[in-house]
Order: C-alpha cells, then structure tokens, then sequence
C-alpha cells in the first residue's frame, strides 16, 4: 500500500470502532456511585511529573533541604514534587513510547481512557487507529480463543476488517495502542503478559504505545520508554474535581443548587480544622470517597479516624474487588491479615515519629523495622530478602509508603502517619506519648508533630474518659510549681467572676489568658462557649483598621454593633469583655509601636496611635478623672491632628486621606521630643488607670521562658477541648468536670476535689473494652448470620440484659491476639457460628478456637455452638458441645418464620447463660 491508501485505510478502521470505543471506554465506575459516568462529565486534566520521584538519587539532606519544620509544609520539603509538572494530554502528543506510573486510584486508567477518547473524537493523534487493552482481562480471553499475543488482539478486535489490512497497519505503525495496568495482572501470568508486550513491543515499536503501572510493580524496563508518573491533584484540579463531581452526582437538581453544594463542600474542606482531609484528598480516588461522604452527608464523618478507616479499606481490599482484581502478593505479606498488615505500617510509623527526623526513612532502616515486628510481634524471624519482599508488596499494593528517591522511603500523606501512629499509641505507649507530649513545651514544633496523633486516639477510644482526665492532669501539673504563673491564674478566676455574664466562667479565663499571650483570635474561649463567636469579628474588624489606618487605632462602637446586631442579647452579655478587648488590644499595640526601642530602629516615630487610644476609648468610657489630666497635658501635641479621626469618615478621596496623613508627621521631631521625656511615665500612668477601672493590664512580669510555657499551656489546653468537644466519647460527667476546672490554678482545682491520682496509668484495657459477657466467633463469609443473630439479641443488649464482642470492634491495626484475649478475659459465655467456612478458617481453626476451647476447661467458659450449615463438626472438638438448637436441622434449611423461631429460643439461652434473669 502506498502513503495514501495508508491514510485512506486508517480513516475507514478509525470510523468503523467510533461507536465501539465510545460504548466500551468512554464511561467510568465510581466507588458506591450505582450507574456510570460519561469520562468527559468528570474528567480533570491530568499532570505528570517528568522523572519519577524513586529515579531521584538526592540523599535526605536533599530532600528536607535542611529544614526543621517538617510538620508545618510536608508539601514545601520537596517530598511530594520537585519537578515541574507538564500536562499530561500534551506528554502523550510529543512521545512515541510512554509508561505512566502511579499510586493506587491515581487516575492511571482514567487518563487512558480520556486519551482514547480524545483520540476517538479527532482531537488527538488524528492519524492513529486508537485500541485500549485492560490486561488484566487478557487470560480470560485466551480462555475463550488460545494462543494470547497482543498481535492476535488486536486482529481479533477489529475484526470486521481483514487480518491483512490490520497487519499492515501494525506494520505501518499506525496505531495508538494503550495498555492498562501491567500490574494488575496476576502474580502467576504476570512474566508471560511482560514477555509478550516486551516482544509486540520489538516486532512493532513504529506504533505509539502506552503502557500503565502502579509505581514500582514492574521492574524490567522497557527499551526507548520514557517513564513518567502522575501527579497528586493541586488547588485548581481539586476544585474542578469537586464541581463536576456534583454536577454528575446531582444532575436532576437544578444547577444552582448543586453549585452551592460544591461551594460548601469546597468551604469546609479549606477549613483549618479539615488541614488533615485536605491534605489526604490529592488522589481521585480519595478525593472521590470523601465527596461521596460529604454528598450523602452534608459533612464529613464527625470523627476524623472513620474517614482514614474508609479509605484503608479501599486500598488494602475494595479498590481492586471492584476491579476484580486478585492480587497474590509474595507469600509471607500475602497471609498477613489486613489488622497485621495496618499494624505492621503502625509500627514503622511509630518507631520513625518519636525520632527527631520523623518524615523520610533510609531503606535499611525500614527494612530493620520490618524485621523486627515479625520478630517481636508475630515471633517470626525473616531474612533481608523477605524484609524487601514485604517493603514492596506494601509500596505497590497500598502505595501507604512511597519511594520519595531512590532508596528514601516516606508515608504518602503525612496524616496516614499520625493514625498509625496513634494506632500503635493507643495499644502500647499512651502514657509515654502523653508525657513527652506535655512535659516537652520548649519545641513548639514537637507540639504541632503531636497534636493531631492526639486528636486521632481521643477519637479512636471507645471511652475516653481516662485519656482525657490524663491529659488534663499532666497540663494542670505542668504549671503548678510556677508561683507566678499560678498568681496569675488566680487572677483569671476572679476576674471571671467579676464578668456579669452567662457565659461559661472557663471561656471567660480562656478568654483573658488569650489577652495575656497577645493570641490573635480567642479561639479557645470559643471552642469552650459558642456565645463568644461575635468576639472573632470584632477581632478582625479591628486588626483590619491597624493594617489599613496606619495604626490609627479605631474605637470599637459596640453600640452601633449592638444596633446592627441580630442577636441583641448576646452582644449585652459581652459588653465588659468587648471594652477590656478593645483596650487591651489598643495598648499593647501603643506601647509596641512608641516605645523608646523603636525610635532607635530607624522607624517613623509615632505617637498618634496613643492619641487615638486615649480618646476613641477613655473618654467615652469615663474611667477617671486622672484620664482627663492626661488628655489635658497631650491637647497642645494633639490639637493641629484632632480632626483626623473624624475626616477619616469623610474622607472618601484616597489623596485627601493620605494628605491629612502627611500633615500628622510634619511636626513628627517634637512628638519624639515628648515621647522620650514622657512616654514611659505616661505609659504607667495608664496602666495604673485601667488596672484600677478594670482590673486589666497588669504587669506580671513574666520571664521569656514564663510567657512561651503560658502560650503552651494555652496550646494544650485548646488541643484538650478539640478533643473534648469534637472527636472523644467520654460522659457527661467527665466532661462538665474537665471544662469546670479548666485554666484553674492548683488550689482552686484541689478545693473541688477534683485530683487525678499521678498513680493513674492508662492502658488499652482501661480505656477500649467494657466488659463482653459474649465472645462470638464466625467466618467473614457467614456474616450474613452474624448479623441476623445480633438483630435477635438486639432488645437485651438495649436493656442491658448482655453485651457481646465478635471481631467487627477490633481497633484497626492493633493486633488481634491481644484484642481476643482481652475480650475472652471478660467473656462468660462463647457462641460459634459453625459452618463449612468456619471450619475451613484457618483463622478461626489455629488462632480463635484453641483459647476458646481452653478457657472452657480452665475457667468454665460456656460455649454455645449454632450449626449454620451442614458440614463436618463431628471431626472437630466442638462435637464434645451441646447446640444451642437442634442439629438435624441447620439454620440455613429453615423458612423465614422457622428461622425467626429458632433465633428466638437461641437468644433467650444466650441470655440465661450469660446468669441474666
């Protein structure tokens, strides 16, 4: 054939398979989303990083830069991208042969598919017949035809058109062909799959290829590929992500409405509280998951560890279930269970978290910690080889670690680390972790490492009581042998009680030990009382008039607030403390601004900000009759600028402001004059005023050390009522307890006999498990009865008749032999739900029967037994058990009101076991 018989043939192929392409890949399926979306509805442009990050071969000192603040910008290290980004469409327009590399739920198969469809509808590589191959569907087709090669797929595919006219085309180079996921075909196919591309790929390089790959699955390389890797999403994609997602989600309401729907999304996810969630939706498939949850809830899960125990159950099973993708990983990570494999990543986790370099790990010290938790933890001993083996099952299965460089391993998100880390806290180190935390205040950085580990185990607790009592008492003693710091305290409680209020007394001392440490927003005070939000806009609106007055302090006019007000009442309540804010506010910032130091810096000496201090406030408030002796010795300094403040409100012409300001300066030597002479002097004699009036702006003279643990204890107790008020379970009692006694100095907290004993040791049994009267084994494959049986007993577990324990309330991560043993500890009766699966668990069989079995002889467990299916019981030690019910008849060969029957009785010998009347 000639060039243009060529052309003429690629056309007829091309428009021949336009429909097939676009029924075939033009559609996508989304996590818990029940019908398809079109791939142009949802799709964002991808990026893609030139090299990929594990070519790098840069040490840690590289990577970190020598930075310290590692918590504070994971992202400004260099650890997700150093390069620049390209996009993604125009890659694949200037590369004959790519490998796009990526992280699990990348968008790896999205991006293929919108190459081919972009292909498909003329808008890219016009003179390519396109073909998508998924390879992981290629065994199944040879079941059905024989003799796989990717030569014979292609002919089979387009075989409407004759084998000749398609060999020429491959032989001509002309088609865009794209290979998805090589590492999603199973383990025992994967060299045979690789041989033939690497052969197709010889015999026939002319064509354009593209082939696509989780990071590190495949380790033979093509000849003349270029390897690139998708990049994490950034701001812009995220928002366009977000918008077209409920756009597609919600395409029956009207556009506005869904519009605004994304705008909230978008909102609380830009929140600083959500820094975590934000920090974790970077890949379509978690920024999917969390969509989802928002849609269906209008908010995320009110406990942040739900959110990450949902998107490790994607990762580690449902991603490739829906997929239908069976990974058989080498064989030791493989048998692990999911619970040993997340604490596997919560031992790394915590073993490189309390180190002072927490982010990036050698790959020999990840190896080492590999090693020693199979020896400690599941009395295992492996070689360097199998430490290797598991370390890249877990990078390429999970992508929980990432290969940053070559040889430098870090997790993926910094936020998956502080849950394992709390995982593993929460089942070995709570009082260490709390020690260190509280004891540690001279890093402010080993504050921010910590604080949101915390937030997670607060959260993860079924009870939270002890923790947080702990807690409250290690922050309490962190100040109690400071006698000035106490004076202090001592100080916030009465003045508290001098606040005419209804306002929580402990938002009143937060509120006034924010003033103190100079905290820009009083976000504890309002964390402990919602009443006190009006406080944050008055704040704002007058941290706004210093910026943009030039330091022209303004008064605030609660007044006029209060007219404009909605909640009347409310601003009433915060009068006094709206007059102190203000005052303060306007003399701290006074006395930085004039005082003697500062006529040394070379800076524009000021003293109009105390003028306008004295007579936007004092006055008006009438403090004293000294205050007018003040305003008098000032009048012949002040009266060419008197007019300022209220041209100010006139003036709506930008030169006639700033020509009034140039005027203030013209005399600007003999304001310094009086400042240097009077301004010390004159400074007191005002603090004396408000301290007299007010009770505020008292001098503690606190040393450098003094004011930074107050700012910490500030911290640690914000941190305690994040917990408190967000993510813990704890009583009501426990709770009204922590925040009556809060900011309180020792005296006043041990007159309310309200003392945690130092000897108090947490432990996971004291704070996880109430006591189970019922242990239940099952297989995962007869949940089904599990939970049947547990709708039976659901009225005596609301009346308190029982409580059960079956594996469902395993914390994620933690290991399950402690788990089961401590709930067999308090365990008077055992059910086992007996079946084929149960009897072919090798779970159930070597680890959960044989202690059950034991505490039966040694201690009198009861063990009742339900026989869900025929199967071969009697070959078992549970033949030596009476059933619970009549064996000739298995609980799946009854009718619907036979079974409720049967369950009926069941339940009520459960409860008789269990010496409830």
């Amino acid at each position: 054939m000639n060039n243009q018989q060529i052309i003429t043939l690629v056309k007829k192929v091309r428009q021949n398979v336009q429909d097939k392409i676009h029924q075939q890949d033009g559609t996508i399926k989304l996590l818990d989303v029940s019908f398809p979306i079109e791939i142009n509805d949802l799709y964002v442009d991808v990026n893609v990083l030139n090299e990929p990050k594990n070519y790098y071969h840069g040490g840690i000192e590289d990577l970190l830069n020598n930075s310290q603040d590692y918590h504070q910008d994971f992202e400004r290290l260099g650890l997700s991208e150093r390069q620049k980004r390209e996009g993604g469409i125009e890659k694949v327009k200037n590369s004959q042969k790519l490998m796009v590399l990526g992280k699990p739920g990348s968008g790896k198969t999205t991006f293929l598919k919108q190459i081919i469809i972009e292909c498909n509808k003329g808008n890219l590589l016009t003179h390519y017949v396109p073909i998508l191959i998924k390879l992981r569907d290629i065994i199944k087709w040879e079941k059905r035809h024989n003799n796989f090669t990717v030569q014979n797929y292609i002919i089979w595919y387009f075989r409407n058109h004759s084998q000749a006219e398609i060999q020429t085309l491959m032989e001509k180079g002309k088609f865009l062909i794209l290979l998805d996921g090589l590492d999603e075909v199973s383990i025992e196919n994967q060299d045979k799959i690789v041989d033939e591309v690497d052969y197709f790929i010889e015999e026939y390089g002319n064509n354009r290829i593209i082939i696509s790959s989780r990071i590190l699955a495949q380790k033979r390389q093509f000849n003349n590929f270029s390897y690139i890797e998708i990049a994490d999403f950034n701001e812009n994609q995220i928002i366009t992500f977000v918008n077209k997602y409920f756009l597609t989600l919600f395409n029956q309401e009207d556009e506005e409405t869904v519009q605004k729907k994304a705008e909230y999304f978008l909102e609380q996810l830009g929140s600083g509280e959500n820094q975590q969630i934000r920090d974790l939706v970077v890949t379509p498939i978690l920024l999917t998951l969390t969509c989802k949850i928002f849609a269906d809830t209008e908010k995320f899960y009110s406990k942040r560890h739900h959110l990450y125990e949902k998107a490790l159950e994607i990762l580690f099973s449902k991603w490739d279930e829906t997929k239908g993708i069976n990974r058989c990983a080498e064989q030791i990570y493989y048998h692990l269970t999911i619970n040993e494999k997340q604490y596997l990543l919560a031992y790394i986790a915590y073993q490189k978290f309390k180190k002072d370099q927490y982010i990036l790990f050698e790959k020999e010290e990840l190896l080492k910690y590999i090693s020693e938790y199979f020896e400690q933890k599941l009395n295992k001993s492996i070689n360097e080889k199998d430490s290797q083996l598991i370390l890249d099952s877990i990078v390429i299965q999970q992508s929980l670690l990432v290969e940053r460089a070559n040889c430098i391993y870090s997790f993926s998100h910094l936020s998956f680390m502080e849950y394992f880390t709390a995982i593993y806290c929460i089942n070995n180190d709570v009082n260490n972790l709390l020690t260190l935390q509280v004891k540690n205040f001279k890093s402010s950085s080993l504050f921010y490492k910590w604080h949101h580990v915390l937030i997670f185990m607060s959260g993860m607790l079924s009870n939270s009581n002890c923790f947080l009592l702990q807690m409250k008492h290690k922050i309490d003693n962190l100040v109690s042998g400071h006698n000035k710091i106490q004076d202090f305290l001592n100080w916030l409680n009465i003045k508290s009680k001098s606040i005419d209020t209804n306002l929580k007394p402990s938002a009143i001392r937060a509120f006034y030990l924010g003033l103190e440490i100079k905290t820009r927003q009083p976000q504890l005070s309002c964390a402990i009382d919602s009443e006190l939000e009006p406080i944050k806009k008055i704040a704002v609106e007058i941290d706004m008039a210093f910026d943009k007055f030039c330091n022209i302090l303004p008064k605030f006019d609660y007044e006029e607030y209060f007219y404009h007000t909605n909640d009347k009442r409310t601003i009433l309540q915060l009068k006094d403390m709206i007059i102190d804010f203000n005052l303060l506010r306007n003399f701290d910032r006074a006395y930085c601004e004039t005082f003697p130091d500062v006529i040394t810096n070379d800076r524009d000496f000021d003293l109009f900000p105390i003028i306008s201090f004295i007579k936007s406030n004092f006055l008006e408030q009438k403090l004293s009759i000294e205050l007018e002796k003040i305003n008098t010795e000032l009048d012949t300094l002040c009266s060419p600028f008197d007019h300022i403040r209220m041209e100010r409100n006139k003036k709506s012409n930008n030169s006639d402001f700033l020509e009034i300001m140039r005027e203030r300066h013209n005399n600007i030597d003999i304001w310094k004059s009086w400042w240097i002479n009077n301004g010390k002097n004159f400074l007191e004699r005002l603090r004396k005023i408000l301290i007299e009036n007010r009770d505020i702006c008292h001098d503690w003279n606190f040393t450098e050390k003094e004011k930074h643990l107050l700012s910490y204890y500030y911290n640690l107790n914000y941190l305690l009522i994040h917990c408190l008020s967000n993510y813990a379970t704890v009583t009501n009692t426990i709770k009204q307890q922590i925040e009556e006694t809060l900011l309180l100095p020792i005296s006043e907290i041990e007159k309310n006999s309200y003392v945690i004993e130092s000897s108090l040791e947490l432990s996971p049994n004291s704070m996880q498990k109430e006591e189970n009267q019922i242990f239940i084994s099952y297989s995962q494959k007869d949940k089904d009865w599990l939970d049947k049986l547990k709708i039976m007993i659901k009225p005596l577990i609301k009346n308190n008749k029982i409580s059960y324990w079956d594996d469902t309330q395993i914390v994620p991560g933690s290991i399950w032999k402690d788990e089961i043993n401590q709930a067999l500890d308090s365990a008077t009766v055992a059910i086992l739900m007996v079946s084929p699966h149960f009897l072919a668990s090798d779970f159930i069989i070597d680890h959960e029967l044989p202690p059950l079995l034991k505490a039966s002889e040694e201690r009198g467990l009861k063990i009742l037994w339900l026989y869900i299916s025929e199967c071969l019981y009697e070959e078992t030690e549970i033949k030596k058990y009476q059933a619970v019910h009549q064996i000739n008849s298995p609980l799946d060969s009854l009718n619907d009101s036979e079974l409720n029957k049967v369950l009926k009785d069941i339940a009520h010998k459960i409860k008789k076991a269990s010496n409830n009347p």
